[in-house]
């Protein structure tokens, strides 16, 4: 099983007075791959009225038929 980031505003910033880089290079230097511009708050309330369900993050050039498969 994959793992994926889902969040509302993808933000690059070194906020900790420690960080060395920003969120999105560290996903990248670990190969997880991201989506942003999701409205997180209407997902978690979906989840929770629907229960949990299979889902998947795929690059742009998969069409919605080959991630079916």
């Amino acid at each position: 099983m994959g793992r994926a980031a889902i969040m509302r505003e993808a933000c690059n910033r070194e906020d900790a007075p420690t960080a060395e880089r920003g969120w999105l290079d560290w996903l990248e230097d670990c190969g997880v791959p991201a989506i942003s511009g999701v409205d997180t708050r209407a997902l978690v309330k979906h989840i929770r009225e629907a229960g949990s369900m299979k889902g998947g993050v795929f690059p742009i050039e998969i069409s919605e038929r080959e991630a079916r498969i």
